[in-house]
């Protein structure tokens, strides 16, 4: 086996070999390749290989430990960074991987706006031209969203765990990117209202006003779209304790209006309410912005 991985361009020239160790001996010997041969640790072919092998290896061989190896080679470069990011995109939906959508939103959400700007939001523009026809992560998951079939069979967390991570692509400028996301996350949670609930709770303090707005944006499509109307009085109850029932409304006047709207219709198909309608009408209550209208001489 020495001749494969005796230098990089042993490795190089052997990739479809070196694809194959990577997912092997992890499930018949429990090592990686990296472990078995630590020269090859920072050969390009065997960092792409050891990529790869996240999507075709079992998940019970992709665990914590990994996390060294990925801090250390993997992101260090930005072409394998984007593409490991790319990768795991792919994996987001599966319940127990160790990379799935909750490892990503655990990641994206340490970070402040302006950081994350920087790498993810830059990220995955780059991953959904509007103009381009390359099917990337990104775009393979929309266009599933958006197709007709059926998803009976589907459990309600693989669902989740896919919706969460296209919350995420709501950080986008990218307008089409945006309008695709959303409209492919109602898709998934138009008969899914309590998952939807779910994913509100996760991303309530999410720092980035772009994803909050879409959020409720997609709650509003959801409500009007269901065909389980009961689902709507659960749903606006708890739109009203985290929207209007508070001295100061949030700030933003499409999530209000999305929130209302949820609850409005929810009304008009007959349900009612313990509190007062009036109060998720406006006039609302919100803090005004400080800006300092002071020049310096």
């Amino acid at each position: 086996m020495y001749k494969y991985v005796e230098n990089h361009n042993a490795t190089y020239f052997n990739r479809g070999i070196i694809e194959a160790l990577s997912i092997q001996l992890p499930e018949i010997a429990g090592v990686e390749l990296f472990e078995a041969a630590p020269h090859t640790r920072e050969f390009e072919a065997v960092s792409y290989a050891f990529i790869d092998s996240i999507i075709w290896r079992k998940k019970e061989t992709v665990h914590e430990k990994l996390r060294d190896y990925i801090n250390t080679v993997v992101i260090k470069k930005h072409r394998q960074h984007d593409y490991f990011i790319s990768t795991i995109l792919l994996v987001t939906s599966h319940p127990k991987h160790y990379f799935n959508s909750d490892f990503l939103h655990r990641h994206l959400m340490r970070f402040s706006m302006v950081d994350r700007d920087a790498w993810w939001t830059k990220f995955i523009h780059n991953q959904y031209p509007g103009y381009s026809d390359e099917i990337s992560s990104i775009r393979r998951m929309i266009d599933w969203a958006w197709t007709d079939d059926k998803r009976e069979n589907i459990s309600d967390e693989a669902i989740r765990l896919m919706c969460q991570t296209m919350f995420w692509f709501l950080t986008s400028t990218n307008r089409t990117l945006r309008d695709s996301a959303t409209k492919a996350i109602i898709c998934l949670l138009e008969e899914r209202i309590n998952v939807l609930m779910q994913l509100i709770e996760t991303f309530e303090k999410v720092n980035d006003r772009y994803v909050l707005q879409r959020l409720y944006a997609v709650a509003y499509g959801c409500s009007v779209r269901t065909s389980n109307v009961q689902s709507l009085k659960e749903l606006g109850d708890y739109i009203f304790q985290t929207v209007f029932n508070t001295e100061n409304v949030i700030p933003d006047i499409l999530l209000r209006d999305y929130a209302r709207g949820i609850i409005e219709f929810a009304v008009a198909k007959g349900h009612l309410f313990s509190f007062k309608i009036e109060r998720i009408r406006p006039p609302y209550k919100s803090e005004l912005p400080k800006i300092s209208l002071l020049m310096k001489k």
